[in-house]
């Protein structure tokens, strides 16, 4: 029986045969460009047979899994059933991202802080990525728990943090306290370069994401930038302790592939807000374990290929 692949995140889709336990024929499509999951499903052409599925939606009581941003198809296992696919696997993408991570190779991974003797042991991970959303995950003892995590409110240290974040909830007009996901995001990085450009009276305009990287010198780039590497740092320091995942820490997503891409991953600011000023039991722990970014893009269909292994 032929086994299919399937990460279907906010934007694109990545889709894989299973060959040899490990992901073949990869493909990736923009998900904008499809009414449903079975016009993605027909166009990878695989055939029918097995399929394992890792998306950034999440299931609701109808059985449904949605995705949180309105607009967006949903995807319903009974359909895919009744078009003759077997589902044998459907859970979030950074759950399935988690267990590929921990399958990786160091060439697949940048170094951000080396891990360095720990005289406790630790045996619990944590998983997150900044894409179209904010997801986290963590894996302990070979499990996988998702969580809502990206959105969590924001925190905040500096007076500067906390002005911005007045400003972001003002321009969101939506009535909610500005969560992780609101900032450590691909629109998030654009609503900060917003907020910047309001606080400092420079007239709003789109920007392109990559534009600000080429250009990251400019004052107006550069400092969204940072903050951008700021509110990721605490909000990493919030999902350690909160899981206390010691044993290593794996950032994924599109945002930080493409930083890693322009040399733009700032590492200093990165690492002074994830280590902070805790108890100093919890700031060595923080100081010794290691921190990696995700570079292979097909993590989650890696993770996938692990657990139809596992079924095997």
């Amino acid at each position: 029986m032929p086994v299919t692949l399937a990460d279907i995140g906010g934007t694109h889709a990545r889709f894989a045969t299973l060959e040899d336990g490990r992901p073949a024929r990869i493909e990736k499509y923009p998900v904008a460009e499809f009414q449903n999951m079975a016009q993605l499903l027909k166009k990878f052409g695989s055939g029918k047979g097995a399929l394992y599925i890792a998306t950034a939606a999440w299931p609701w009581p109808d059985g449904s899994w949605r995705f949180a941003r309105e607009g967006r198809w949903t995807i319903d296992p009974r359909e895919l059933e009744s078009a003759g696919w077997k589902l044998k696997y459907i859970g979030n993408d950074f759950g399935a991202g988690a267990r590929g991570a921990l399958a990786l190779e160091p060439e697949q991974l940048y170094n951000v802080q080396p891990k360095s003797l720990n005289e406790i042991p630790q045996n619990r991970f944590a998983v997150l990525g900044a894409g179209t959303g904010l997801g986290l995950a963590y894996v302990h003892e070979g499990t996988i728990h998702d969580t809502y995590g990206g959105q969590m409110e924001i925190p905040r240290r500096t007076d500067e943090q906390h002005t911005i974040l007045k400003v972001i909830k003002n321009l969101k007009d939506d009535g909610r306290e500005v969560s992780a996901e609101d900032i450590i995001s691909g629109p998030g990085l654009l609503l900060l370069y917003k907020a910047v450009c309001m606080l400092h009276g420079r007239r709003l305009a789109d920007v392109d994401p990559k534009l600000m990287l080429k250009n990251r010198d400019d004052p107006f780039f550069a400092q969204p930038l940072r903050l951008f590497h700021e509110f990721l740092g605490m909000f990493a320091h919030q999902a350690v302790i909160y899981g206390h995942a010691y044993a290593g820490l794996y950032l994924d997503g599109g945002v930080l592939h493409k930083l890693v891409e322009q040399a733009a991953f700032d590492k200093e600011n990165f690492l002074r807000f994830f280590i902070g000023e805790p108890i100093p039991l919890v700031k060595k722990q923080l100081e010794s374990m290691p921190v990696n970014i995700v570079t292979d893009p097909y993590v989650a269909l890696r993770g996938l290929a692990e657990i139809a292994k596992h079924d095997a």
